[in-house]
This record gives structure tokens, sequence and C-alpha cells, in this order.
């Protein structure tokens, strides 16, 4: 974990072939610490050109890049500038899905709105691929490679950069939201099980609980050592997650189910909205199919109404094995945005 990084002896440039005529511009490495708050900037404000209504703070941002999973500091990260300004960045990243014999490379760079439309992002895309297959090359010759990426439907650019880069749409993924001032259904909790407010105690078996509960889902990635405290240090640190919102249902000792609801502040001010996330809904096996989910919907409704929120929002898997799109729309809540899974074969 941590950044400490930036010996600036070092050389940070990186090359790209074919990169725009634009004066003054340079690739180069991520230095450290330093170069967070500009890569916020250039997200945040990406964001709002895109429509999505995510805003972060440097500090949450900072406390989620101290924590990455499988992402190299010095070379995974990709900056371009201008003149010494950031108008871009990106990274790579990768997951073992044991579960399917699949490798996954993530990879993404995103381009200030002013900066768009340069041909900055077509050139360095085949750098970042080609970072992937290097990756590529240390996993298991017999397990399947994909190159993957995320886009929003409002990100016509990115959409365009992936078809013409010979991605294919793989999964969709729906942000729902309903309206609070509607009525909210009754749903009780099953026999035997309770609520209990959640101390840093119980933690440990609360991450356990949520690692199980997807075992079945689609891209499910295996707890790795060291995962458990990344987590803690971000749930405990950064306010948008702070636990004391959750929702989680215990049977005796065991962790029947739980939500991660957040209410993220610096996104509700920056786009005049007052709404609370249900995050992470999940139910452990030997207590689905009696109604526990719906009853924990419920409870975190009930709560944001009671917090002053007027919308209640989450995200579903499209084919959740689970049946979720379905409880979901139940309970009033409606599809409006899309986000799609891409990928493309390393071969």
């Amino acid at each position: 974990m941590g950044f400490e990084m930036t010996d600036k002896s070092k050389t940070t440039q990186i090359e790209v072939p074919n990169a725009p005529d634009i004066h003054g511009l340079v690739f180069r490495r991520f230095l450290g610490e330093g170069d967070i708050a500009a890569m916020v900037g250039i997200k945040n404000a990406a964001n709002r050109a895109d429509g999505i209504q995510e805003f972060e703070s440097v500090e949450e941002f900072g406390t989620y890049y101290k924590n990455l999973r499988n992402t190299d500091m010095e070379k995974d990260i990709f900056i371009a500038e201008v003149d010494g300004e950031m108008i871009g960045f990106g990274r790579t990243s990768w997951k073992e899905l044991e579960f399917e014999n699949t490798f996954t490379y993530q990879n993404f760079f995103i381009t200030a709105p002013d900066w768009r439309e340069k041909g900055i992002g077509q050139a360095i895309q085949p750098v970042l691929e080609s970072r992937m297959v290097e990756i590529s090359q240390w996993h298991r010759g017999e397990a399947k490679k994909f190159m993957e990426a995320l886009s929003w439907d409002s990100e016509g650019s990115k959409r365009k950069l992936l078809v013409w880069f010979d991605y294919e749409e793989v999964r969709y993924f729906f942000e729902m939201k309903r309206d609070l001032k509607d009525t909210i259904i009754d749903a009780e909790l099953p026999a035997g099980l309770e609520i209990r407010p959640v101390s840093e105690g119980h933690l440990p078996a609360i991450h356990a609980g949520w690692y199980e509960a997807f075992e079945d889902h689609w891209a499910f990635i295996e707890a790795k050592e060291g995962d458990l405290e990344r987590w803690t240090e971000q749930v405990m640190t950064i306010p948008a997650h702070a636990p004391k919102r959750w929702v989680v249902v215990w049977e005796g000792d065991e962790v029947a189910g739980m939500i991660f609801n957040s209410i993220h502040d610096e996104t509700n001010k920056e786009f005049g909205i007052n709404e609370g996330w249900l995050d992470t809904i999940c139910v452990r096996r030997s207590w689905r199919k009696r109604g526990l989910a719906s009853a924990m919907i419920v409870e975190s409704m009930r709560r944001f109404k009671e917090w002053g929120l007027d919308v209640a929002a989450l995200g579903v898997d499209s084919n959740n094995p689970t049946g979720a799109l379905g409880l979901y729309e139940r309970h009033g809540f409606k599809k409006l945005n899309k986000v799609t899974s891409w990928r493309k074969e390393i071969k």
C-alpha cells in the first residue's frame, strides 16, 4: 500500500508512436501523490461533461489509489500533459477469475474535455494494450485472457474508441433509482435474524460473508492476502462509506446478508441532488429465498428517508443470477443509465 515514489532523476517519459502533433504534448509515468489532485480534477470534469453524476474528493481518490490491487504504480499509470499541465491519465490492472479459468486486464484513459477528439486516446490505447499483453505473459498459458473496459452510454468518444480497437460488448449494468416520496412496501426480517450496528471488530466476518455471497456472480475474484486490510482502511477513512450507515443482518455469530449503504455528500452538493446509494446488496446462500434482501432494502430506504434524503439509488448486473433486477423493480427502482463491459481476447 502507499505511494512513496517519485525519484525525478529517473526517466519517466513514455514513448507513444503516432502521438498527435500537439506542441508541448508529453506522455509520462505516474510520479506519486503529487499527481493525484490533477487526476481528480480531470476525472470530475470528464464526468460532468458526460452527464455522469459522480464527484470524487482528492482524499477519497487518493485512498483508493493507495490501495490499488494488481497495479504497478510505476508501470501501469499513464499520464498526458501539455506544457507541464496534466490533460489526461489512464491505468491498467488485472484480475484472476479463478472459477472461470480466466484473466482479465482492465484499462482506461480519461482525457480532459477540452482535449478530446484530438487523437490523444487513439494514440495511447496501443500503449495500454501492449502493457496488458506484457502482463498477460506472466499468467497461466492455458487460461483465457481478455482485455476489458467499461463505458457509460453517455461516453460516446470512449465507445467509439473501443469499437475502433475491436472490443466487443459482453455485459450490461444498470443504474437504478427511485423517489423516496413513493410508498415503501413492508418487508419484515425472517424469524431469528437481527440487524446490529457495525463495529470495526465485525469487519472481518462481514468481508468474508460478502465474498462468499458473490462467488456465483460473473467475474467473481477470490479474496487475496491484504484485501481485508485495504478494504478496512477505505471504509474506515472515507466518510461516504461509513459502516454506521450499513444494514448488516446476523443469525447468531453468522452474517446472513448486508447492504453497504453510502451517502456521497460531495456528489450531492456538486450536482444539486440528495440521494443515498444501496451498495453491494448481498445475501449468503443459506439465507436466500426467505425475503431477506427485501427486508434489507426496505430498512435502507426507511433510513434514507429518516435522514432527509430524496432518492435511493443502486447498481445491478443485468444478468445477475439471483434475479436482483426484478427484485429492485418490484421495490420501485427504475433503470436510468447503462454501463457496458467490453472485452477483447488476447490470443
